[in-house]
């Protein structure tokens, strides 16, 4: 799989997985509380990376407040998404034109 042998190659430290035929792949993060997630958007021919925030809207509010600066840091704009009608929050980038 070429992500693993992208995350394997560049030492990064996430655990592996294996093939699947999900459009979805999820890393832990060291707690139950987030994960990481990459969602493959075929329709809209992109990807989507995401940190999800489960069940801990004071946690998202303390990092949309930082909002400014996390995106000056990242170097783009982000997609924030409080999901106030759910459980979880999410803060997403993505990647575009990958065909």
């Amino acid at each position: 799989m070429i992500l693993n042998s992208f995350i394997e190659e560049k030492s990064i430290k996430l655990s592996l997985h294996k093939p699947s035929y999900d459009h979805w792949y999820t890393f832990k993060l060291g707690s139950s509380k987030y994960h990481l997630t990459i969602n493959l958007l075929d329709v809209e021919n992109r990807i989507r990376i995401a940190l999800w925030i489960n069940n801990d809207k004071e946690t998202y509010d303390k990092l949309f407040t930082n909002k400014d600066k996390i995106e000056s840091i990242y170097g783009e704009k982000l997609e924030w998404d409080r999901k106030d009608s759910r459980k979880a929050s999410w803060v997403a980038d993505y990647l575009s034109d990958f065909s």
